[in-house]
C-alpha cells in the first residue's frame, strides 16, 4: 500500500506545474460508490448537461424518462464515447461531486480490504475502481487511497482515530505539517454523503478542530434531487450539536461571556434560520447578563430594554415573562446608589453564588465579606443610623448611640465610626438590642472567625494563600443565612429572576427550533 501513496502530492504537482490554491476533495467510500447501481460494470455514457442542452426537446424528454434518444435530423444527439465517461444519475456521490467540483486532488478513505471481517463490506476495491474512472476523465485529478485502519466501520472511537491519522497523513503529503504556510495553497472540500453515518459524524467532529477547514458537500440520490444533486452543507451538524451542549452547560455555570461567544458562533454556523435568529437574541440577553454580573446595573438594564424576540413561537410567552421579571429587577438597581438595599444585597448573594459555580473561590470570599458588611450597614439604617454619614442619622438614634457607645467607638468631632465590623455588631446588639443578629452571631461566631482568618491570609486580604473550596462553600451557606437578616430579603430571594434555571431555560430555546 505504501508504494502506491509514497509519492507526495507536492511532488506530483511539481511535475504538472503547480497552480495556486488547488482544490482538494476528501471522501469516505460507500457501498453506492462508484455507482448507485452496484451491478454496473462500466462507466456511464450519458450526455453532459451541455450536451443535453444541444438535444431537441423530445430527445431530452426521452432521455429524462429513461428511453434512449434516437438521433434524427430534427432531433440531434451528440453521442458520447465510453472511453470518456461523463456524469449521470447512475454515478454515486464521489463521481458526481468530482464532476461538479472538478478537484485537483482526491483523497479516498475506504474501509480496509485487509481488515474487513466480511469482504462484501469492504470498499477498498471500489476506491481503486473510482481511481481508474477518474484517471480516464478529461481533467484527471490526482487520486490517493488511504484505507481506514479499522475492522468495524460503526465504531466511533476507532473510526475517529483512524480518520484523524489519515488526515494527518494528508497534511504530510501536502507538506503542511513541515511547512504550515502551504495550507494556504489548498481549498479543502469534504463529501458527507459517502460512507456510514458514523463515518460522517467522526469526520465532522474531527474536522471542526483540525487544521483542515473544508467546505462540506452532500450529494442527493437521483430520486431525491431537486435540481443539482450536489449542494454545499452550510454547517457540520456534529459541531453544531456540540456547540449547543456547551452553550447550555456554560449557561448553567454562569459563564455568560462564553455563552455570548457560543451564540455568536452558532449564528454563523447553523443553517436553520429560526435558530440563527434566536442565537442572535440570546447573544444580546447574555451580554446583558454579563453586565449585570459585573454590577453594571444601568448598562444591563438599558441592554435588556432593547431585547425582544422577533419570531413567533408557542414557547415565547414563558421566555418573555422571564425577561420582564429580569427587567423589573434591574429597574431597582439601575440608579447605582451607594447605599445598600434589599435588592442589591440579594443580588450580591447570587453574585457570590455564581462565582462559586465558576470556581472563583477568592471572589466568593471577597463577596461574602462585602455582603456581611452590607447587611450590618443595612440593619443600622433600619435603626436610624447612617453609617456613612452619621450627621444624616435619626436624631433620636444618634442620641442613643452617643449615650451608650463605648469610648473610642465614634469620632464625634468628625462624626464617623472608627472601628471595624465588630463595632457595628456591638452597636446593633448592645445598643439597639438586635436579637436576630445576636442569634446569628452566636450560631456562626466560630465560622466567622475562621473565614476572617482565611480572608486575611488570602489574596483578597493581606496574604497570598489560595482560598480553599470548603471555605468558599461555607461562605455560600452562611451567606444564605445573612439574607434572612435583610428585611424583605427572603421574599426577594424567592423571586430572584437571574437564576441558573432561567438561564438554562432561555438557552434551551435553541433546541426547540
Amino acid at each position: 500500500m505504501e508504494d502506491k501513496v509514497q509519492k507526495t502530492v507536492v511532488e506530483n504537482s511539481a511535475e504538472k506545474g503547480k497552480n495556486p490554491r488547488k482544490k482538494v476533495l476528501l471522501s469516505f467510500v460507500g457501498m453506492r460508490d462508484p455507482y448507485n447501481d452496484n451491478n454496473k460494470t462500466k462507466p456511464c455514457t450519458a450526455p453532459t448537461l451541455s450536451q443535453l442542452d444541444s438535444m431537441g426537446f423530445f430527445a431530452r424528454l426521452r432521455y429524462l424518462f429513461g428511453n434512449p434518444p434516437s438521433p434524427v435530423a430534427s432531433d440531434p444527439v451528440i453521442m458520447v464515447s465510453s472511453d470518456a465517461p461523463r456524469a449521470c444519475d447512475d454515478w454515486g456521490s464521489i463521481l458526481t461531486i468530482c464532476d461538479e467540483l472538478q478537484p485537483d486532488i482526491v483523497f479516498l478513505f475506504p474501509s480496509s480490504k485487509e481488515k474487513a471481517k466480511d469482504q462484501k463490506n469492504q470498499t477498498e476495491d471500489k476506491a481503486y475502481q473510482i481511481q481508474e474512472i477518474l484517471r480516464k476523465q478529461e481533467k484527471s485529478p490526482e487520486c490517493y487511497i488511504l484505507p481506514l485502519d479499522v475492522d468495524n466501520v460503526t465504531d466511533h472511537e476507532k473510526l475517529y482515530i483512524s480518520f484523524k491519522n489519515n488526515c494527518l497523513k494528508v497534511l504530510e503529503m501536502l507538506h503542511v505539517q513541515e511547512y504550515p504556510e502551504n495550507l494556504l495553497d489548498f481549498d479543502f472540500c469534504f463529501n458527507t454523503s459517502s460512507g456510514t453515518q458514523q463515518m460522517s459524524q467522526v469526520a465532522q467532529l474531527y474536522l471542526s478542530v483540525s487544521q483542515i477547514k473544508p467546505q462540506f458537500y452532500q450529494c442527493a440520490a437521483p430520486n431525491f434531487a431537486d435540481g443539482k444533486r450536489v449542494q454545499p452543507v452550510n454547517t457540520p451538524l456534529v459541531a453544531e450539536a456540540s456547540l449547543l451542549a456547551r452553550l447550555e452547560s456554560n449557561a448553567e455555570r454562569s459563564h455568560y461571556h462564553s455563552v455570548v461567544s457560543d451564540c455568536d458562533s452558532l449564528s454563523d454556523l447553523t443553517f436553520l434560520p429560526g435558530r440563527r435568529v434566536i442565537a442572535k437574541t440570546l447573544k444580546e440577553i447574555f451580554g446583558a447578563y454579563e453586565k449585570m454580573d459585573l454590577m453594571r446595573y444601568k448598562d444591563a438594564f438599558e441592554a435588556m430594554q432593547k431585547i425582544e424576540f422577533t419570531m413567533e413561537s408557542p414557547y415565547l410567552p414563558d421566555y418573555e415573562k422571564i425577561l420582564n421579571d429580569q427587567r423589573a429587577f434591574l429597574d431597582h438597581l439601575k440608579e447605582d446608589k451607594e447605599e445598600e438595599s434589599t435588592h442589591n444585597l440579594v443580588d450580591l448573594y447570587f453574585n457570590l453564588l455564581r462565582a462559586f459555580r465558576r470556581g472563583n473561590y477568592a471572589d466568593v470570599l471577597a463577596r461574602f465579606w462585602r455582603l456581611r458588611e452590607g447587611v450590618l450597614y443595612y440593619r443600622l439604617s433600619q435603626y436610624g443610623i447612617n453609617k456613612r454619614r452619621l450627621n444624616d442619622s435619626s436624631p433620636r438614634s444618634l442620641e442613643k448611640l452617643r449615650e451608650k457607645s463605648s469610648p473610642g467607638m465614634v469620632d464625634w468631632n468628625r462624626m464617623y465610626f472608627k472601628e471595624n465590623m465588630g463595632v457595628f455588631s456591638e452597636v446593633l446588639i448592645d445598643i439597639f438590642n438586635d436579637v436576630d443578629l445576636k442569634s446569628f452571631e452566636g450560631k456562626f461566631s466560630k465560622n466567622l472567625e475562621h473565614l476572617r482568618y482565611a480572608r486575611n491570609k488570602s489574596i483578597v486580604g493581606h496574604g497570598m494563600r489560595p482560598v480553599d473550596p470548603q471555605d468558599a462553600r461555607m461562605c455560600v451557606e452562611i451567606g444564605r443565612e445573612l439574607i434572612h437578616l435583610v428585611p424583605g430579603g427572603n421574599a426577594i430571594y424567592e423571586r430572584y429572576p437571574f437564576t441558573p434555571e432561567n438561564a438554562v431555560k432561555l438557552a434551551g430555546l435553541l433546541k426547540k427550533v
